[in-house]
């Protein structure tokens, strides 16, 4: 792998005759690694057991038809992907996928191969000497069949651990010594401890090591070399379970056992690259001649609450928030967890007809006594709003129930004067209620963020979305029963990238959908005419004028105060049309982006202010 050229005695006199320069070795006598590729190798390490590192790959790396090829490592994701170092995947044309081997030259027994011709390098991976972004994906059509031998390993779910003087293992079947010119003929591994990033970084002379790197001590000799650039680094639970903490990236030029620190990419930096890149590989399968025969409007936004898991990509069992406190994250639930009775008292379920008297079912939150914050393409299309507040079982007439009937007038429904259905923008409005309600243990204002906190950004929190929405693509009608899901809040930069930079804006929230928490549709978009449409139909969503189109659109996205209560943030809006288990984060209309819009809706303006309640805003302490 890449070595960076450091002279202790000389450096800037190094700097300015090479630079950074990679490390040519040969991978074995029979195959030459040519000097385009970098490599890494394990020194000062023990044989390995066979099986005891199944998640292992060996990649060979051919840079073109005709050339030998190079050797890195790798770690197995999902049945279909694997990931290893970005300086591996970029120049190769093609690569051979070893997986359950113990002897990198035998492929008997329980020896898998595969081939693949598709990768995915980091977008701003650098290979300028600095490496900065050295992760990339491979993809293989034939899944893998999980077995002892052959198994993913799971990634971070704590993207700020540090995991300083952790103990580590690292394994590959690089070269065991710098006077080596072959791969190792078995695996290897050796352990070691993490050091602080400062550290590091002032073995390099502050020039090479990043945040998005995780180094290791390199100790007693011991540490990677020629031939494992891509391999693991890992950490093990209290269990025994491996967790995929690093990728070996790169160290110094002059020699393996200099008890020099090694570098490797920090993979919960990647946390949401990862199964987004997965799912790119996914997206490229799209038969577009049936997207094309698809029938029904281009766009769904009618939404349920559901569960999803990215098949074979696993997750560390614990999560360690960014206050240290330690929660489980098995929480997926298929169709979503049923609601304590009354536990989001400020939940809203509407009925809706439309003029030519179709119905559809959309969520809402109880804003004033008067007032149901909601989205605006549930509201737009409506004439006929039956409202229901205090309500579990949506079907029934509970006692808790308040019920209201609304018929839309200009003062009656107010839909952002500047929301566009064609590009899903400002999708939010408001339903005034003809009178106002009683508040009480089953009926409580929603609270929403002060104008003060209008910019945050709110990256990571834990989030609750609610809604009586369809439980699944299957489903016939709406759920009985109060539902909900707990997800986190993802970056706007990662979202926009899963929607292909067509449709996240600054006034849209979006939650994670990868890490079995989404929102979903019901419909598929009709007929387009190119690609780039078809692909901005998938992703649109409007509203749906037929019963069979019924779900949570317009329903809350909550994060929790610092007294417990919750906060609304979000307005359900819209996802992919391609069904609801395809793991996509749900994307929401942003609060605080509309705040004074809804201030000056409901505060002035209206013949009855007086009736009004106060604002949450106001009424409420502050999430922030």
């Amino acid at each position: 792998m890449w070595k960076v050229l450091v002279l202790l005695s000389m450096l800037a006199a190094v700097q300015a005759s090479a630079g950074w320069r990679p490390a040519v070795v040969d991978s074995s006598a029979a195959r030459p690694v040519p000097s385009d590729i970098p490599s890494d190798r394990i020194v000062g390490g023990d044989v390995a057991s066979p099986g005891q590192f199944p998640h292992q790959v060996g990649v060979w790396v051919y840079l073109d038809y005709s050339s030998n090829p190079a050797f890195c490592g790798g770690s197995i994701l999902t049945k279909n992907v694997v990931v290893t170092a970005a300086h591996c995947a970029q120049p190769g044309q093609r690569f051979r996928l070893v997986f359950g081997a113990h002897e990198i030259h035998n492929e008997t027994g329980p020896v898998v191969v595969r081939h693949s011709v598709k990768k995915l390098v980091h977008e701003r991976y650098r290979d300028d000497g600095v490496y900065s972004n050295d992760i990339a994906l491979l993809y293989f059509d034939e899944p893998l069949v999980f077995n002892e031998r052959i198994r993913p390993i799971k990634l971070p779910t704590n993207e700020r651990a540090l995991y300083y003087n952790a103990k580590v293992t690292m394994s590959g079947w690089g070269l065991l010594s710098s006077s080596e010119r072959e791969v190792a003929p078995v695996l290897h591994f050796v352990q070691s401890r993490v050091v602080t990033n400062l550290y590091c970084r002032a073995r390099f002379f502050f020039q090479a090591v990043n945040p998005t790197n995780i180094c290791v001590s390199g100790w007693w000799a011991k540490g990677t070399c020629q031939g494992d650039s891509g391999g693991p680094l890992v950490v093990y639970d209290a269990a025994g379970e491996p967790t995929l903490v690093g990728i070996t990236s790169f160290g110094v030029s002059f020699g393996c056992q200099l008890s020099w620190p090694d570098v490797f990419t920090r993979v919960s930096s990647y946390l949401q690259w990862i199964p987004a890149g997965i799912a790119s590989f996914k997206a490229q399968d799209v038969d577009w001649r049936s997207v094309r025969a698809m029938s029904g409007e281009p766009a769904v936004l009618l939404q349920h609450i559901m569960d999803v898991e990215m098949e074979g990509l696993d997750y560390a069992d614990t999560l360690t928030s960014r206050v240290g406190d330690t929660r489980s994250a098995n929480t997926r639930i298929v169709t979503g967890d049923e609601a304590e009775p009354h536990q989001f008292p400020f939940q809203v379920g509407m009925l809706i007809a439309d003029p030519d008297g179709g119905k559809f079912f959309c969520g809402g939150s109880l804003l004033t006594t008067t007032w149901v914050l909601t989205a605006a393409h549930c509201a737009d299309p409506g004439m006929y709003f039956d409202v229901i507040l205090g309500a579990h079982r949506i079907r029934e007439h509970e006692p808790s129930q308040q019920r209201f009937k609304v018929t839309k007038t200009a003062t009656t429904v107010v839909v952002h004067p500047d929301w566009d259905p064609d590009k899903t923008v400002n999708d939010i409005a408001l339903v005034r209620l003809p009178q106002p309600c009683t508040l009480n243990e089953y009926v409580k204002l929603t609270r929403i963020p002060s104008p003060e906190r209008a910019s945050a950004t709110l990256w990571n929190k834990n989030a609750t979305m609610s809604g009586w929405g369809k439980p699944s693509d299957s489903a016939e009608s709406i759920s009985p029963v109060l539902r909900y899901v707990m997800t986190r809040i993802v970056s706007n930069y990662y979202c926009n990238f899963r929607y292909m930079f067509l449709l996240i804006r600054d006034t849209n929230i979006c939650a994670s959908g990868f890490s079995g928490k989404s929102t979903c549709n019901v419909r598929k978009p009709s007929i387009l005419i190119s690609v780039e449409i078809v692909i901005a139909a998938l992703l649109r969503r409007r509203v749906v004028r037929g019963a069979a189109a019924q779900g949570d659109s317009g329903g809350p996205l909550t994060i929790p105060d610092d007294d417990g209560e919750p906060t609304q943030v979000g307005i359900t809006s819209f996802g992919v049309a391609l069904g609801c288990e395809k793991y996509w984060p749900p994307a929401f209309t942003r609060v605080t982006s509309y705040l004074d819009w809804i201030h000056k809706t409901v505060g002035s303006g209206w013949s009855d202010t007086s009736k009004l309640g106060p604002l949450p805003a106001t009424s409420n302490s502050s999430i922030w």
